[in-house]
């Protein structure tokens, strides 16, 4: 059956059957998560540029070419450039086992789209990973979670101009959802349009419905019902959208331009980190902490700070992994039991055992 490939919007190719309709096709663009298309294309790039220069064949690329790109990238030798250096030439540093590891799967996936086999798990790929994750291995980074109690003291400052409005919204809407950062500025106010999900809140409590998403490609819900707990977030989020007057189908969350214009599209993934700092940075200026020391903190959040940080609040209340899961959307228990072991260890510490007697 004959196959072509059709270069998605983030540069990728997908092998699609000639049969296919053109709806069809772009839907099947559409399979996989922008942010999985991004760093699977730029690992694919960083192998062609290295394999180019070192006399490797690129498609169909051998194991044993690849494993020695793996071991090089772990070590720093690599010879590519930092991304993130701008138009700097700094050289990319090591590379982490996770980013490894995504490496391999974005070779496999792009001799997938040409169709063409790629043994990821040849013995020469194997051996070159186990003995990375002995030799270079280390505990997987978590995002520092952003607490409940963190983000009252936050809303206890913020200001009453769109910005802060759209800040207490933004943070509010992020913890109580566990969204991630690339789901929460693609959020439409209580009808569907160009978003990947559609917020509606009632009487009884806040409703997000997904179109779409990292998890799934199926409609997902997460439902928050207004309590105590809750219900100060949720106004939050509708004090925003009632200064903002946002309009049915339109981004609920948005950028906030000079003067305090509210611009009409949606926010760009990486603004709900930038919001995250900013806000905990203010808070440890207000504390008397200097700038130095209140930027380094600050800079410790991320945009996944949201999902760990309800996780653990949830799992201290004593809220089980599965039922965790209904919020974060995880299809199985071993990423809400991973946020949530700080908890658990508090918990299970035998120094809550111990008191200390006064006299």
């Amino acid at each position: 059956m004959s196959k072509e490939l059709i270069t998605t919007n983030d540069g990728v190719n997908v092998a699609l059957n000639h049969e296919l309709s053109d709806e069809a096709k772009a839907f099947a663009r559409a399979s996989k998560a922008d942010n999985s298309l991004r760093a699977y294309r730029a690992q694919w790039s960083m192998w062609q540029e290295w394999a180019n220069r070192n006399g490797a064949t690129v498609l169909p690329a051998s194991p044993a070419a690849v494993a020695s790109w793996l071991s090089s990238r772990a070590n720093g030798t690599a010879g590519h450039v930092d991304p993130r250096a701008g138009r700097g030439e700094k050289p990319a540093g090591p590379a982490t086992l996770s980013t490894i590891r995504i490496a391999v799967a974005a070779i496999k996936a792009a001799h997938t789209a040409a169709g063409l086999d790629f043994d990821s798990r040849a013995s020469a790929i194997k051996l070159v990973l186990a003995g990375m994750a002995r030799v270079k291995g280390r505990l997987q980074d978590q995002a520092r979670p952003f607490r409940r109690s963190l983000l009252d003291e936050i809303l206890a400052h913020s200001p009453a101009d769109p910005r802060g409005a759209r800040d207490a919204a933004l943070l509010s809407l992020a913890y109580l959802t566990a969204t991630r950062r690339s789901e929460v500025v693609k959020i439409d106010w209580a009808e569907h349009r160009d978003g990947d999900s559609v917020l509606t809140i009632d009487a009884a409590g806040l409703h997000l419905r997904f179109a779409r998403s990292k998890t799934s490609a199926d409609g997902e819900e997460v439902v928050v019902p207004r309590n105590n707990f809750t219900a100060p977030l949720i106004a939050a989020i509708e004090r925003w959208i009632a200064l903002a007057a946002i309009e049915l189908g339109t981004p609920v969350v948005r950028s906030i331009r000079k003067g305090g214009h509210i611009a009409p599209g949606y926010m760009h993934h990486e603004a709900p980190q930038q919001v995250l700092r900013a806000a905990v940075r203010d808070y440890r200026l207000r504390q008397g902490v200097n700038l130095d020391a209140a930027a380094a903190e600050a800079m410790t959040y991320s945009g996944h700070s949201f999902r760990v940080g309800v996780v653990v609040d949830l799992a201290e209340a004593g809220a089980d992994t599965a039922s965790i899961a209904t919020v974060t959307r995880h299809r199985s228990s071993v990423m809400p039991e991973r946020y949530a072991s700080q908890a658990s260890k508090r918990a299970r510490s035998p120094f809550n055992k111990i008191t200390i007697s006064t006299v």
